[in-house]
């Protein structure tokens, strides 16, 4: 009447609780980081500034090109003003928008933005999308993709545009 069997008892090996929980993680990681917002960092990617040429080339603006290309973007805004009183290139106009935009001082680097957008200079379409980086970095998601969509197929950066739509869907 009474069993004097007792009950087996497995226990489980401490690699079975390792196997599981890296498991646990790979499928977190997989499907949190699948459903996450884009990061402005990876579609930031700042061309290098060439400014001079060999020879004929201004203090200032030697010093503003070694600044940004550095990523010293603190440096190069100041000098970028003080050039940008003499020689208002479409240029020099876009790169002292992006070293605003790397130091976050949004409003101005979007106002650069915008006078570049309504030109007709090359840089035209790199002002747009980095009209919609702002607003990526930003966080403002609605009104990045509200930009991109104004970006004609022909920008030569239109995969990365593609890209960032599909990651804002």
């Amino acid at each position: 009447h009474f069993n004097k069997n007792k009950p087996k008892i497995v226990k489980l090996k401490p690699w079975y609780y390792a196997a599981a929980a890296s498991a646990a993680i790979l499928f977190g990681l997989f499907f949190f980081n699948h459903n996450s917002d884009p990061d402005f960092e990876d579609f930031n990617q700042p061309e290098q500034a060439y400014f001079t040429e060999r020879g004929d080339a201004a203090l200032e603006l030697k010093q503003a090109e070694d600044a940004f290309n550095s990523k010293n973007y603190k440096k190069a805004i100041p000098l970028f003003q003080t050039i940008l009183k003499e020689n208002k290139t479409a240029e020099i106009h876009y790169f002292y928008g992006i070293a605003l935009l790397e130091e976050n001082q949004f409003i101005k680097a979007e106002s650069v933005f915008n006078e570049l957008k309504s030109g007709t200079s090359v840089y035209k379409n790199k002002a747009v999308w980095n009209l919609a980086l702002s607003k990526l970095k930003q966080k403002d998601y609605k009104a990045s993709k509200e930009i991109l969509l104004t970006i004609p197929s022909d920008f030569e950066h239109y995969d990365k545009v593609e890209e960032l739509l599909k990651e804002l869907d």
